[in-house]
């Protein structure tokens, strides 16, 4: 590209020509199709110029948007980049005959979206890369000027709404209630956020959307964005998410965190993190366990393991931690069963079925265990301070701070 070609770019930038058109101009100047790509997913301007033999490509166009899946592999940038390239670039196979090579639209260190450029009449490797690089960055900088000025796809404010919490670009609550009213969000409803660690989950369908419309069977009325290689849901009313979600959890090997329900989306930042702290404090959970971990159930734990283990360890009580120290030494696994015993309401039938043991054996234990340590497991308050023990230890064992 001649230096008279790119000045004719800038000029046309800096005559306020849109997104839409600018586009279309570079396309030509590279002799490709380009798209750009929001980070919701959201197609914000392509090209209409050079035509496009490929049907996916035509039905993304068309339906304004590009599949979840395939940004969830997006967010997954550092992993499936292209190694040795000189600019960061993904080039992608994988869809069909037609080659596609994706690059990052930045400003700073703010990700704003993707430029997607397509091989058709001319080779990807014959487009010069500081031409790509020049059209990427004055791409980015129009991209960084639309979003400011609060321009967003009709299809995605939902989608940029979530983001912009996520991402605290909200100045203030009234510049989010301006943004939620546009959004047409539901008013008076309970919400909960559910989020998936997906950066397991590759997959370079760009076809139909069959990840997104799963997850809307599964949940009507709910909101899907992608944010460090992470899927965030907002779910509307209070559903059986557990039940409901089990299956295609399992087939998908995902797990998801739900937060506790709220009611004010000016949180949903707050209960976001909650969302993310049940799955990261699942591992804490004994015994059988859903899929779908709910903060309520990790609360504790959460709060046990933010506590220095040093500190943490004092707050353990010294019959317990007896229990512990005599299980180290002789080999015993006398905390288990304690622990088990008093989660099932001191059931020596519901704990022997957890341990997959059979009743004599609990029964001996919390026999031995009465013996042993003087254990009073009648008294209310006693076991309930002891279960906590138990979970202080599990917290520290987690940390490698056991003993």
């Amino acid at each position: 590209m001649s230096e008279a070609k790119r000045w004719e770019l800038v000029q046309a930038a800096l005559d306020g020509e849109d997104l839409e058109r600018l586009t279309d101009r570079a396309a030509a100047l590279l002799g490709a199709p380009l798209v750009v790509i929001g980070n919701t997913g959201a197609v914000i301007a392509h090209s209409r110029r050079i035509p496009v033999p490929d049907e996916i490509w035509n039905n993304a166009m068309k339906r304004g948007y590009v599949t979840l899946e395939f940004m969830v592999t997006l967010n997954n940038w550092d992993r499936v980049r292209d190694a040795g390239s000189r600019y960061e670039q993904l080039t992608v196979d994988q869809i069909n005959e037609h080659r596609r090579r994706f690059f990052r639209l930045t400003v700073g260190e703010e990700i704003l979206g993707y430029l997607n450029v397509l091989e058709t009449a001319r080779s990807l490797d014959e487009i010069d890369e500081e031409d790509c690089r020049f059209v990427v960055r004055l791409l980015a900088k129009e991209l960084r000027a639309r979003l400011g000025s609060g321009e967003v796809s009709q299809g995605s404010r939902r989608e940029e709404l979530l983001l912009g919490l996520l991402r605290e670009r909200f100045k203030s609550r009234g510049q989010f209630l301006d943004q939620l009213v546009l959004a047409r969000m539901p008013e008076n409803t309970a919400w909960r956020v559910i989020c998936s660690d997906l950066r397991d989950f590759l997959s370079y369908n760009a076809d139909q959307d069959l990840f997104r419309l799963e997850l809307a069977r599964l949940f009507p009325g709910a909101t899907a964005v992608i944010s460090d290689r992470m899927l965030f849901l907002l779910v509307p009313g209070e559903q059986e998410i557990a039940r409901r979600a089990e299956p295609f959890l399992a087939e998908k090997k995902l797990l998801f965190g739900a937060s506790d329900p709220f009611d004010d989306l000016f949180l949903f930042s707050r209960c976001h993190q909650q969302a993310l702290d049940a799955l990261q404090f699942r591992k804490y959970l004994a015994g059988p366990a859903l899929r779908t971990t709910f903060y309520d159930e990790v609360k504790l734990f959460g709060l046990l393991d933010r506590v220095p283990a040093e500190e943490l360890r004092r707050y353990c009580g010294t019959d317990v931690y007896a229990v512990w120290q005599y299980d180290t030494a002789h080999h015993t696994e006398y905390l288990e069963t304690l622990y088990c015993y008093l989660r099932q309401d001191r059931s020596v039938k519901a704990a022997a079925e957890e341990l997959h043991l059979h009743r004599n054996t609990v029964n001996y234990r919390v026999g031995r265990l009465r013996e042993l340590f003087r254990l009073n497991l009648e008294d209310v308050p006693a076991t309930c301070r002891m279960l906590v023990s138990c979970e202080i230890l599990r917290v520290l064992r987690e940390k490698g701070q056991g003993s």
